[in-house]
């Protein structure tokens, strides 16, 4: 019986955990954001610019694959019936113990 304004998920990188959150939220959100990956664009990249345009694709990392499925999965439930999905392609994660690079001199 609840409604929520957002939903984000972090954690999903298969189809099928994806389609879970899809039926149970789609008549309850207003708002489902798939935290995806920069892995996801064309490699090796055609230009060193990246746009929303950029084609999806990576032989190389099945991890990448994966969030390019689900990211197909969760568009076409946005075309087909107007789900309420933002995919958003960070190219960086950390915390307080886990820096996403080494800095050197």
């Amino acid at each position: 019986d609840k409604k929520y304004d957002c939903v984000c998920e972090f954690i999903g990188f298969t189809v099928d955990q994806v389609e879970r959150d899809y039926r149970l939220f789609k008549d309850i959100t207003k708002q489902y954001i798939y935290i995806s990956s920069a892995s996801a664009y064309q490699k090796p990249a055609a230009s060193y610019i990246i746009t929303e345009g950029t084609a999806l694709a990576n032989p190389y990392w099945e991890y990448s694959r994966n969030k390019i499925a689900c990211e197909q999965f969760l568009l076409e439930k946005y075309r087909a019936e107007g789900f309420p999905v933002t995919i958003v392609r960070p190219s960086h994660t950390y915390d307080e113990r886990n820096v996403p690079l080494a800095v050197h001199g």
